[in-house]
């Protein structure tokens, strides 16, 4: 539990929240969506074998993606910056770290003991190591309901929901279903916080998501 906590949900929160910050909330979960082709990469590492053809095209597919997202297509500049690449990188090693290491602990306890102790864990965690009391943040409505937001709707409950639906459809269902987010992200991205997208960026989320429908899709056959 205390790996799954500090490993998983606790890395894979900040990496995630730190690539919003250095990009927007569309790249950041794009980014993040690259999670199953690392799952995949540890699963042919444990199984001693080589990726087969359909996961070795993803694999291109999805770092062509990456490719055009972060330098649209030319290798002397980065259209994002290094610290925005990173930590999206980070929060897709971390939310595949945050799938691996919840299996066993799913299977013994729940979703909802699991995720209650790994967010009360990970929140002390951050609590000792950031002393959130040292900064001067101004406690009004707006900032409260914002903060009650992502933490209530945006993390209890989302992660909640996703790990449930993962157990009571699988992983197949849940990863296509799972789609919707990367998805919505952009969309809001573009229609309500005004992120500016190039042709090159929407091209880079296409390869990436369509990278994770086809490894969906061999997962269930």
């Amino acid at each position: 539990m205390l790996v799954f906590a500090i490993g998983g949900m606790l890395t894979c929160q900040y990496t995630y929240f730190a690539a919003i910050q250095h990009s927007n909330a569309g790249t950041a979960t794009v980014l993040q969506s690259l999670a199953p082709v690392i799952i995949l990469g540890i699963v042919c590492m444990k199984e001693k074998r080589l990726p087969r053809k359909l996961e070795t095209g993803a694999i291109i597919c999805a770092l062509f993606g990456v490719f055009l997202l972060s330098t649209h297509g030319d290798i002397h500049s980065m259209s994002i910056t290094t610290l925005a690449l990173l930590f999206g990188l980070g929060a897709a090693a971390s939310a595949a770290a945050y799938n691996l290491l919840s299996g066993d602990l799913l299977r013994k306890y729940g979703v909802y003991a699991v995720v209650g102790y790994a967010m009360f864990i990970a929140g002390v965690a951050m609590v000792i190591l950031v002393r959130p009391w040292r900064y001067a943040v101004v406690y009004d409505m707006e900032t409260i309901l914002a903060t009650a937001g992502v933490v209530v709707i945006g993390t209890a409950v989302a992660f909640s929901l996703y790990l449930k639906g993962v157990s009571l459809v699988g992983p197949f269902m849940g990863s296509l279903l799972g789609m919707v987010e990367p998805i919505t992200a952009v969309i809001v991205s573009l229609v309500f916080l005004g992120a500016a997208f190039q042709m090159m960026d929407l091209a880079g989320f296409v390869l990436i998501l369509g990278t994770v429908v086809a490894l969906s899709l061999r997962s269930k056959e």
